[in-house]
């Protein structure tokens, strides 16, 4: 079902549904792997390059099974452990974190962070990585200004530990997105973040209460999200 999902999606920005030109995995925690390898080795799709912080050890075996999967089905791998850049037409994503091989065991910090730029819209897709690191990163030429349409995926689910009213004034987000799922062991998303999103004025969903998947999409100078 997942995959069908993701075809559509494809689909949907006009793109052909068995080809990927890249696969991320953040980091290496099973919220954000589980089912990878299943995806690469089921989905009958043509993906051309996989990217991961290949500078730690993580070795669970839903890991093991992603990168076993990983090397039977991707040809080329990217070891993302240092800033740079991807370009990819008018579209520039600049790999933002991490910038250091992990040696603090916080698997966490090492989230591959993003800031997506397109036309006049930036996309910040921070991960898990804590504020004190997320705010680090992003004040570094983001140029996060209010000319620009801001999009932010909420750090860590939507934790108290990856968000507060700094990192808002900093992303200035017009839109906020936060993965969370049914599971309440940690209480994601905590209701201090969602109150101070929603008094800074952003346009927020919340995955665990819409129950359904979206897709976002980015056109004429607004954000449109709809249901799958």
């Amino acid at each position: 079902e997942f995959v069908e999902k993701v075809k559509n999606i494809l689909i949907r920005h006009d793109l052909k549904r068995d080809y990927l030109k890249g696969l991320i995995i953040t980091h290496k925690h099973a919220d954000h792997c589980r089912g990878g390898g299943y995806f690469i080795n089921n989905s009958k799709m043509n993906i051309e390059n996989f990217l991961i912080n290949g500078d730690y050890v993580h070795n669970t075996p839903i890991v093991r099974d992603l990168l076993n999967n990983g090397r039977k089905n991707i040809s080329n791998w990217v070891n993302v452990n240092l800033p740079g850049k991807i370009f990819e037409g008018s579209t520039i994503i600049n790999i933002v974190n991490p910038d250091t091989n992990t040696k603090n065991n916080n698997i966490n910090n090492s989230s591959i962070s993003l800031s997506i730029e397109f036309k006049n819209y930036k996309l910040f897709m921070t991960g898990d990585i804590g504020r004190t690191v997320l705010l680090n990163k992003y004040s570094r030429g983001c140029n996060c200004n209010k000319e620009t349409k801001n999009f932010f995926k909420v750090s860590h689910h939507g934790s108290y530990s990856g968000t507060d009213r700094t990192v808002l004034n900093l992303l200035n987000p017009e839109t906020a997105f936060i993965s969370a799922g049914n599971n309440r062991r940690y209480g994601h998303p905590h209701h201090e973040v969602l109150d101070m999103i929603i008094k800074f004025g952003c346009n927020l969903k919340i995955s665990k209460r819409i129950g359904k998947d979206l897709c976002y999409c980015f056109k004429g100078g607004k954000i449109y999200c709809s249901i799958i």
